[in-house]
């Protein structure tokens, strides 16, 4: 839709451009044709817009506008001034996969930096979501480069990305991870799980057990065995609390539904005390505080939909932190809009994926 607004358009489009200018921004991708757009788009915030199709002159006409300045993106605050001719490249910082452009183009500068779990769900809620409209000849990459990056940076958004502008071919082949003989490293695969002897032995070897309270490691065990007939899903079990991601409907849901499934997952380590969360639809925010190891912590972030937002995962690993735990909190890969929560040390989840216990993706 031709609107700088980041909310969604009509039923029938619900994609505006400016959702999707925010999506590329939180992933610093950007070309001089979309800038161009984005600032043609707020000198007429106070105007109503119609989008026609030249070729489908009798289509229906779409309408936007006018909008409030306070609801277009901001454009990424790691972004320089100038473009430069290079290749886009993102790489996982835990398992080292990466994605590079095949082609160089016009591109917004930037020095590479890290992505925060909230900045790789912007870009996939913003690009890939709403089904990423633009035009191939305006936007960054191919829009199949665009599927593939979202997807690379979903998959790997709890692990940490680091982003980058590639500018000569020797910068290109030092980022892709290299063997001596200059053929992609693959990584070592785990031998499959014989039995369930051979799955908790490898639990153990871990270090997971030793991380948890004795009665939680006894509920992994009582709840493995009724699942062991598929071993390959026996990881769920690893999970003592869950949620359903579309669950947020009114003030008291993140307490409900968020804060007490992340308490119980952390056995004992998170006891938050006097929650409180609001929503603000017309705001189109929310707040959550609550207070812990005598400490008051608080966070606002935006809630325009009925979906627990990324940074509460972040905020309460923050929380975590700062309460002096080492362990902090993981989501299972369910593959679906379920949370299955987990409260171990990085390298310890780590191992466990190394061990082909849990499925990389999370």
């Amino acid at each position: 839709m031709p609107t700088a607004s980041r909310r969604p358009g009509t039923e029938i489009d619900p994609a505006s451009f400016g959702a999707i200018y925010e999506g590329l921004c939180a992933a610093n991708l950007m070309n001089p044709a979309l800038d161009k757009r984005f600032e043609m788009l707020k000198k007429h915030r106070s105007h109503k817009l119609e989008l026609f199709f030249r070729d489908h002159p009798d289509d229906d006409h779409y309408f936007t506008g006018p909008w409030k300045r306070e609801h277009e993106p901001q454009p990424s605050p790691d972004f320089q001034r100038g473009y430069a001719n290079a290749w886009y490249a993102a790489a996982c910082e835990r398992c080292g996969k990466s994605f590079v452009s095949k082609e160089r183009e016009q591109l917004r500068s930037f020095e590479a930096t890290s992505l925060t779990t909230t900045r790789a769900g912007t870009f996939f809620d913003g690009v890939i979501v709403t089904g990423d409209d633009l035009d191939n000849p305006a936007a960054p990459l191919t829009s199949r480069e665009r599927y593939k990056l979202g997807m690379f940076l979903w998959d790997h958004r709890a692990h940490g990305v680091r982003v980058a502008l590639l500018r000569t071919s020797a910068e290109r082949k030092a980022f892709l991870p290299r063997t001596k003989r200059g053929s992609p490293r693959k990584k070592a695969v785990p031998p499959p799980v014989r039995n369930l002897e051979d799955w908790w032995a490898r639990l153990e070897q871990s270090g997971w057990l030793a991380e948890v309270a004795e009665s939680e490691s006894s509920r992994i065990r009582e709840a493995f065995a009724g699942q062991a007939a598929d071993l390959s899903q026996a990881f769920h079990v690893l999970s003592p609390a869950g949620f359903d991601a579309e669950c947020i409907d009114d003030s008291g849901d993140y307490e409900r539904w968020v804060i007490s499934a992340y308490s119980k997952a952390s056995t004992g380590a998170f006891t938050p005390t006097k929650v409180k969360d609001r929503l603000s639809r017309r705001a189109g925010t929310a707040t959550i505080s609550f207070q812990a190891g005598g400490r008051k912590f608080s966070t606002q972030f935006s809630q325009e939909d009925d979906w627990i937002a990324d940074e509460v995962h972040d905020f309460l690993n923050e929380a975590l932190a700062a309460l002096g735990e080492t362990r902090r909190f993981h989501l299972l890969p369910t593959g679906d809009q379920t949370g299955e929560i987990v409260c171990v040390r990085p390298e310890t989840y780590q191992r466990a994926v190394e061990a082909g216990l849990i499925p990389e993706g999370a």
